[in-house]
């Protein structure tokens, strides 16, 4: 017959391979089978973000839906025109949110002590937006 520090042994061992095999699974039905839920982050900014999403959906679109070359191109300007769209959208709506956001801020900096207040403003990102 098989020790109680034995049996617990075998038991924790069974459990973490259990848990292993658990966890293998997982990320085998959900990653693995779904992997546009888990595309890269891109850290660039602007212009070279925009291109990068842009040629990255239309990489995907076209190898998911199988585009002929004149289906890509027609979808590539469309990427195009709505890019633009929304750039123009963010500069116009730039400065209303600028606005909130630094009424926000000097709500909060009038509830606090000075040294808070300083604490508070070393925290803060820089105040006002680059759009390209």
């Amino acid at each position: 017959m098989i020790t109680s520090p034995s049996r617990a042994a075998l038991i924790i061992i069974a459990v973490v391979i259990g848990s292993a095999l658990a966890g293998a699974a997982v990320d085998h039905a959900i990653v693995l089978r779904n992997p546009r839920r888990f595309q890269p982050v891109f850290f660039t900014t602007g212009a070279e973000a925009a291109e990068l999403r842009r040629s990255d959906m239309l990489k995907r679109l076209t190898d998911e839906l199988s585009l002929r070359p004149e289906q890509r191109a027609a979808i590539d300007s469309i990427m195009r025109r709505t890019d633009s769209v929304l750039r123009d959208l963010r500069i116009e709506m730039q400065p209303r949110v600028q606005q909130a956001l630094d009424s926000s801020r000097r709500q909060i900096e009038g509830h606090l002590d000075s040294a808070q207040r300083a604490s508070f403003q070393a925290r803060q990102p820089a105040r006002h937006w680059r759009i390209r």
